[in-house]
């Protein structure tokens, strides 16, 4: 079962004895998951399709000014949606299979290999040497003074490989970094850095309301006025 961190998940699964893995996208890693996921995404179509007959109003619009009338217009608008649709669920579908669900560290304490386990299950081991470092981000912005507003809170977790990719996943807001970074560093250590970026600043304040200058303005006009009409009149 997952770890938790002051009841709260930390994305650690250490179900397997001797293997850690870091849960960059929660589902299950098998090909029948990634199978179920892709013809679920079938719910995405209407949706793509009424956008796709948005985008081609301006198509409609300049073949009518061209003077085509609207008996073409029909057929390329349909045209547009539907292959918009296609498009959305072909993307859905293929990102089932080849979005990257977990992060896998083996042995663990002291890590030999990682392996990065896609959606379809697919899972090849690579030297521990292919992972650069583990970032572990915090950031707490809080409310300038009068401000009602609760503090902003960010935390996520990346996973730094040497080809430059990046795996990346949001943690809960009182996720405590702290001891998350603990955890990983005992588990990772020495064959992956772990790295705990803390950063804590307050929400800048909204700018002062400009003075109405021009109300201001007519005022002074007016006593001016009226002081000049006094004087006149001695």
């Amino acid at each position: 079962m997952t770890d938790t961190v002051d009841g709260f998940q930390a994305l650690i699964d250490n179900s397997v004895p001797g293997q850690a893995d870091l849960v960059i996208e929660p589902g299950t890693a098998t090909r029948r998951a990634a199978l179920h996921e892709a013809v679920s995404s079938v719910t995405v179509v209407p949706f793509a399709f009424a956008f796709g007959l948005l985008a081609a109003v301006p198509v409609a619009v300049v073949m009518l000014f061209a003077g085509t009338g609207w008996r073409p217009v029909w057929p390329t608008a349909l045209a547009i949606g539907g292959s918009t649709a296609a498009l959305v669920w072909a993307a859905s579908a293929v990102r089932a299979f080849t979005c990257v669900r977990r992060v896998r560290f083996a042995p663990v304490p002291g890590p030999t290999s990682v392996t990065v386990v896609k959606g379809s299950g697919r899972a090849v081991p690579q030297p521990i040497s292919r992972v650069r470092r583990v970032r572990i981000d915090h950031t707490v912005e809080e409310p300038y003074p009068g401000d009602a507003r609760p503090p902003t809170v960010t935390a996520s977790l990346a996973v730094v490989m040497t080809n430059g990719v990046t795996f990346t996943c949001s943690l809960p807001s009182a996720t405590d970094t702290g001891q998350l970074h603990r955890t990983l560093t005992e588990a990772l250590a020495p064959a992956v850095p772990v790295d705990l970026y803390a950063r804590r600043s307050t929400r800048a304040e909204p700018p002062a309301a400009p003075e109405d200058r021009s109300r201001a303005s007519w005022w002074g006009a007016l006593g001016h006025g009226g002081s000049t009409g006094g004087g006149g009149g001695c």
